[in-house]
């Protein structure tokens, strides 16, 4: 999710496993809020991250505000990571990567203290997940009545008909990527 919202240059918060409940459980799922501020993500929280017994993972009630405090924060206090490549999976675009320094020189500048960190993810990393999500959206895909399958969008849906390369427990299923 967090991802996702800075594509779209909107906040995101990813809380821990079981805050947010979703439905149906899943171990690999997590839920938060994707909101134009920190403010708005917040008193969403307040929402969100009440228990809901169909998800055996949420965490009971913590009675917490999660907007208390934030007009406290003082930027000369923050430790900020900033990630300029994650050297795996496409190149970070020039103008893009311009904007970013750009935003880490500015919050520095304004007092946070800016680190520069190097990305733990490799590209066999990423294509491990890749194989792995490709599993596992397949099986959902197989799962599914025809008329329900007829309703996903084409370029998801491409690769059904063929395996995918990998099954979730790893093991090569072909060479056709779905």
């Amino acid at each position: 999710m967090r991802l996702p919202a800075t594509h779209c240059g909107i906040f995101a918060l990813k809380p821990s496993l079981g805050r947010v409940p979703v439905y149906p459980p899943y171990m690999g799922r997590v839920a938060g809020p994707m909101t134009r501020t920190v403010s708005d993500a917040a008193l969403f929280m307040n929402v969100l991250s009440r228990p809901d017994p169909r998800d055996f993972m949420s965490l009971p009630e913590n009675n917490f505000d999660f907007s208390s405090g934030l007009d406290e924060i003082k930027i000369n206090r923050l430790k900020i990571g900033f990630l300029p490549d994650m050297n795996a999976g496409l190149p970070v675009h020039p103008e893009v990567r311009a904007a970013a320094q750009a935003a880490a020189k500015a919050l520095a500048k304004a007092g946070a203290a800016v680190e520069e960190m190097r990305s733990f993810l490799t590209p066999e990393m990423l294509d491990g997940m890749a194989q792995f999500f490709e599993a596992r959206s397949y099986n959902d895909f197989m799962q599914m009545p025809a008329a329900r399958q007829r309703k996903v969008l084409p370029f998801i849906a491409s690769g059904a008909p063929g395996a995918p390369r990998a099954s979730a427990a790893g093991t090569s299923c072909g060479p056709t990527r779905w």
